[in-house]
């Protein structure tokens, strides 16, 4: 028979003799008999609970005396500040796990406490504090009695290791005697674009997957975990069924490893060297132009082909893989040359055709072909519209009707022959003459053609020509991949101006031109021939003609100087989507690197600075006063209150701009940026370090204030740069970044911090960490030193505006003398109409809105309807939102979950629950509370803890009832139930009712 103590729980192996908990008696050494709670753990073992006397401040020791006469065990266990309890429990993911806490009430051990040896030899103990939810039962601390310790990378070379972890001198027991790193896996997958396989550390639960890192000669390093299910089960991974990992390469990844991050020098496979398809494709594409221009191979190019090309093609050669000119079916195609000799009596040569295919939507194509008219077209240039036998009797008579007075030239089908047919037949009518393939659902400005030409002819090598639009995928402005809305012609010829001023002459290379309006050289028709007619009604088939021209040394170029407008799917309707994907597998199959040369150019964005130099331009010529937000991601009320600003300030006829970051600093040394506005729509890109260069051109187009609403994703590098504007800078107070890294003042999880003094935070901040989007541990050293740097950002702003007194005070305690305004008009207008509760029996419903984490309450609220079930009461508890575990409450039983929704239907939620009353369990002072809005705007009144601005409004407005902020599951039910009853004579002590 054994005794054991884990902390507040001790363990009794009595299998043999079954003791009852009367016959073990617990003493401490200096009082008397403590009274334990019992029960018995799985295997049979009598645990009992030690209450809290046993673990005062005071130095002291536990007796345990059980049994009798020679079955009589005795144990003695020492508590008290100077008594350590722990266990080393494995080691997994490059950490050595345990647990280890002071043996009294609330203690918490620092690092400092910690020192570590591997092998005999002292190493710096890097400790890292965790609450652990299986610790709670037995913890003295909340469950945060659980530590990680980061080991040295010597630790996993596949030797044995001997670790002594010991904490304020005391030895830590320990599971295991010596460790050896172990994984097991395979790599099944090592191709360009993408490795896949298995990995798992023997030893480590299924629960603590390796952490890989795939490092690439490039020298990016992508972090992935092996945790993803196994999608056949072959037996090579033993018990565990989700080990796989698999990681996409991009920008031409040639040498792969893999190792564990904790361990990035140890090789858990053997590396993979590969050149991927999209590099070859490229390296083709540019030693075919260097062909075709006479100019040197760059040096990569050449060191590719010795090495790797010259097998591809002899295996391509021999394998029947490459063939001649092929040849295209179709009506006005029979092969490419005999094609065009024999249509080139039909036409009048001229040096360009513009094309215009025609199917349906007469006001598109009426604004297409009057914008057409209008565009001053040189003497020398022919229209050609082509009828593809439309369905629409209205469209058929106006081009008998338009084309003659433009005296553009008009051919009709018989039958619907299809966009690319139709095209190809557009082609041939050209004769020798470049063309350019204009959508009928495009407006175009004056000039336009003139400056495709030029380009044409300052480009030899050039093989198509594409301007920017407001829809045309990569070459969309102002937001790119996005279908813009389509200006008026008046609008296009404005922007277009712009184009012209601030992009003059400038040309980006493209992987593929688009075909809304696409100019083809007359000498890349010639090589590679029309558009393959397999395409059918299209999409696609400019994509297909582009990379076969660009096998052929031809370039591809953006016209920055150029803005055509695109409707976008005019003539096809509904039926696009199923077009996209059908072409989309053709595409795919024939070009496999297609999509992965979309994705390297998209990421690379070499058309960002035409279309931001654009937007400034626009910016300017508004001559309108702008304001700039500094937002985050993060949602929730700051989001909302950024958005009802916003449309104010709109209405006032101040354009409100958006200043967001799009890449999280920790990973990308010079982070992208991005400002936003919504009307007009507007976008500009940049990284953080031409932050300086945007403000200075805001600030000459009319920028007069710049708000502050949070620290909490916000890059602190760039605010030198806000401040150094002449714009005056408001900081509104949503928020405890102010003043606390974890942000909402909390200690742990849900315990209210009552804003310590900073040596206390400092501590707080090495057990639980910072708040994970505010960047503390790189940049500070102590939240004395965080709270002077963001004093210094309060005080040097000209205007620091808090959403409610509360906030305000609780700052002035941490940055005293400092002036805060009081924010007006945030609160409802409108008087009060609620519905309070009246006495009735059945189901009574209590709304729970928002997104429900530990700062909203999470644990407290899963501890009441817990409580309330075991005491099988009558409520139902309706979140309206989502939780951080729905699943743990939903199994509850009395718990219903909406799941998340678009902003603004709150309100509409709320009201749909039919609950009688809003429940808010925040445990930190929250600085206002939408969620308590919608709810009184959804006539329920609300219960709420007594504390911060949500408790201060409900006083005022009489909008609910108060619950003490110590309240536990048990609290909460007993004064809902007092609540729903109408019974104020029966009124918990701990809640006070807010209304007359």
């Amino acid at each position: 028979m054994t005794i054991e103590k884990f902390n507040r729980l001790l363990c009794i192996d009595d299998a043999a003799f079954r003791f009852i908990e009367a016959s073990v008696l617990v003493t401490l050494e200096d009082g008397g008999v403590l009274a334990c709670r019992g029960s018995r753990d799985k295997t049979g073992r009598l645990l009992l609970h030690l209450p809290d006397e046993a673990f005062t401040g005071l130095a002291n020791r536990v007796l345990v005396d059980a049994g009798e006469g020679d079955n009589r065990v005795q144990a003695v266990f020492a508590v008290g500040p100077e008594a350590i309890e722990g266990r080393l429990e494995r080691v997994s993911q490059g950490f050595l796990r345990g647990w280890c806490s002071l043996q009294m009430l609330d203690s918490a051990l620092e690092e400092i406490d910690f020192s570590l040896s591997v092998d005999g030899y002292d190493i710096p103990a890097t400790v890292t504090f965790q609450y652990r939810r299986d610790l709670l039962e037995r913890s003295l601390n909340g469950g945060f009695d659980g530590f990680t310790v980061s080991l040295p990378s010597f630790v996993f070379d596949g030797d044995a290791h001997e670790f002594v972890l010991r904490v304020r001198g005391t030895a830590l027991k320990s599971t295991f005697e010596t460790y050896r790193f172990q994984p097991l896996g395979r790599l099944e997958t090592a191709e360009p674009g993408r490795v896949a396989g298995w990995c798992y550390e023997l030893g480590a639960t299924p629960n603590e997957p390796l952490q890989l890192q795939v490092i690439t000669d490039s020298g990016a390093i992508l972090e992935v975990q092996a945790d993803r299910p196994a999608a056949v089960e072959d037996g090579e991974r033993g018990d565990r069924r989700a080990c796989d990992f698999t990681v996409s390469l991009a920008g031409g990844a040639r040498t792969v490893r893999i190792a564990p991050t904790f361990a990035p020098n140890i090789d858990l496979f053997r590396p993979s060297v590969f050149v991927p398809m999209v590099d070859q494709v490229e390296a083709v594409s540019r030693i075919a132009a260097a062909v075709r221009s006479g100019t040197a191979l760059e040096r990569s190019d050449a060191q590719w082909l010795r090495s790797v090309g010259f097998d591809a093609i002899l295996a391509a050669l021999r394998s029947g893989g490459i063939h001649g000119p092929a040849r295209v079916a179709g009506t006005y195609s029979v092969a490419r040359q005999e094609a065009v000799t024999a249509q080139r009596d039909m036409v009048t040569p001229q040096y360009v055709t513009i094309v215009v295919p025609v199917y349906d939507d007469l006001d598109a194509t009426h604004a297409c072909l009057q914008s057409l008219a209008a565009s001053e077209l040189p003497k020398e240039a022919r229209v050609v519209i082509i009828d593809d036998a439309t369905p629409n009797a209205d469209l058929a008579i106006y081009l008998g009707q338009v084309c003659p007075a433009h005296g553009f030239s008009l051919q009709r089908h018989h039958v619907n022959l299809g966009f690319v047919a139709t095209v190809n037949e557009g082609i041939v009518l050209a004769g020798r003459d470049d063309v350019v393939l204009l959508n009928a659902d495009t407006k175009v400005p004056p000039g336009w053609l003139q400056r495709l030409r030029a380009l044409a002819e300052k480009h030899p090598d050039a093989g198509s020509i594409t301007p920017m639009s407001n829809n045309a995928t990569i070459l969309s402005w102002p937001l790119p991949n996005e279908e813009n809305t389509c200006p008026s012609l008046d609008e296009v010829i404005r922007l277009d101006r712009l184009f012209q001023e601030q992009n003059k002459d400038r040309v980006v290379d493209l992987p593929t031109g688009h075909g809304f309006c696409m100019y083809l050289k007359r000498t890349a028709l010639d090589e590679v021939g029309v558009f393959d007619p397999i395409w059918g009604r299209g999409y696609g088939e400019e994509n297909d003609w582009c990379l076969r021209a660009s096998a052929h040394g031809f370039r591809h170029l953006a016209a920055c100087d150029t803005f055509v407008a695109h409707e976008g799917s005019k003539s096809f309707g509904d039926s696009k989507k199923a077009l996209v994907e059908k072409n989309a597998d053709i595409l795919s199959q024939r070009y496999p690197e297609y999509y992965e040369l979309i994705q390297n150019f998209m990421r690379r964005d070499p058309l960002n600075d035409a279309r931001n130099a654009v937007s400034l331009a626009r910016l300017s010529e508004l001559r309108a006063d702008l304001t700039l937000h500094l937002v985050n991601h993060l949602g929730g009320g700051v989001q909302r209150y950024v958005l009802d600003t916003s449309i104010s300030q709109y209405k006032d006829g101040v354009l409100p701009l958006f200043l967001t970051r799009v890449q999280a600093a920790d990973l990308v040394a010079d982070p992208d940026y991005e400002i936003r506005s919504f009307s007009p729509v507007l976008h500009l890109r940049f990284s953080a370090s031409r932050i300086p260069d945007v403000i200075s051109h805001l600030e000459a187009a009319g920028l007069t204030t710049i708000n502050i609403h949070t620290l909490a994703g916000v890059d602190f590098r760039i605010l030198p740069s806000l401040f150094g504007a002449s714009a005056e800078i408001t900081t509104t107070l949503h928020d405890y970044s102010w003043t606390c890294p974890r942000v909402f003042l909390l200690q742990g999880r849900s315990k209210y911090c009552g804003q310590p003094p900073s040596a206390i935070c400092d501590s707080c901040i090495a057990k639980f960490g910072p708040h994970p989007d505010i960047e503390f541990q790189k940049t500070f050293d102590s939240v004395s030193e965080y709270r002077l740097f963001t004093g210094s950002i309060l005080r040097q702003s000209d205007a620091v505006l808090a959403v409610s007194d509360d906030v305000s005070r609780r700052i002035k305690q941490i940055h005293p003398g400092l002036s805060i305004d009081k924010l007006s008009g945030l609160d409802l207008a409108c008087s009060l109409e609620l519905k309070f509760p009246r006495p009735r029996s059945g189901q009574r419903r209590v709304a729970v809105p928002g997104a429900i984490g530990d700062h909203k309450g999470y644990e407290l609220l899963l501890d009441t309807a817990r409580v309330a079930m075991a005491a099988h009461s009558e409520l139902c508890f309706v979140v309206v939102g989502f939780t951080q575990d729905d699943e743990a409450l939903r199994t509850i039983g009395n718990v219903e979950i909406t799941g998340p929704f678009p902003p603004g239907d709150g309100v509409r939620l709320l009201i749909q629950s039919r609950a009688e009353i809003g429940l808010l369990l925040s445990p930190w002072p929250e600085t206002f509370s939408y969620t308590l809005s919608d709810c009184w705007q959804a006539a329920l009144p609300v219960a709420c803890l007594d504390i911060g601005a949500p408790a201060d409004r409900i006083r005022e407005r009489r909008g609910g009832w108060l619950l003490s902020p110590e309240s536990d599951g048990s609290a909460v039910l007993e004064a809902l139930e007092c609540i729903l009853s109408g019974a104020d004579e029966r009124r918990p002590s701990n809640m006070r009712r807010s209304r007359q």
